[in-house]
């Protein structure tokens, strides 16, 4: 019996066969692997987290989340900021809950652009203040 890989994966293949022929792009293993979490390295040894690969694909994944998020958090500081605008503009009074409203997405701005999306996947995103503001 033989166990072997595919460099960089948590896939296992098990040879049963004598007449075994490795298949490109794969290595053969020192043992089983220990559960699904390990990848394969180039030692033919079972290394336990996310392969470089599933690292890498996981930071472009939480990279395009905080890009996404900050681009609906602009648009919100952007509306407000209008609103504002137009209530000063007419001599109106601001309420104190749009100022407060602003501000609270200002802060939720900065602390989603200071994530480190290194850290995938264990990133730990602030509370939108929609969620915050409607108490949802």
């Amino acid at each position: 019996m033989r166990i072997y890989s595919e460099l960089g994966t948590n896939v296992e293949y098990i040879s049963y066969s004598d007449a075994f022929q490795l298949p490109e792009n794969c290595i053969v293993m020192n043992g089983p692997r220990p559960d699904p979490t390990y990848y394969a390295n180039e030692n033919g040894e079972w290394l336990v987290g996310p392969s470089p690969q599933v690292q890498q694909q996981m930071v472009i994944e939480a990279r395009e989340n905080q890009t996404a998020i900050l681009s609906q958090a602009s648009d919100m500081i952007g509306a407000l900021s209008d609103e504002i605008e137009g209530l000063e503009y007419g001599g109106d009074d601001v309420p104190d809950k749009l100022r407060a409203d602003l501000k609270a997405w200002k802060q939720y701005r900065v602390k989603v652009k200071n994530i480190d999306v290194l850290l995938a996947p264990s990133i730990e995103l602030p509370a939108s203040p929609d969620t915050v503001l409607t108490g949802v």
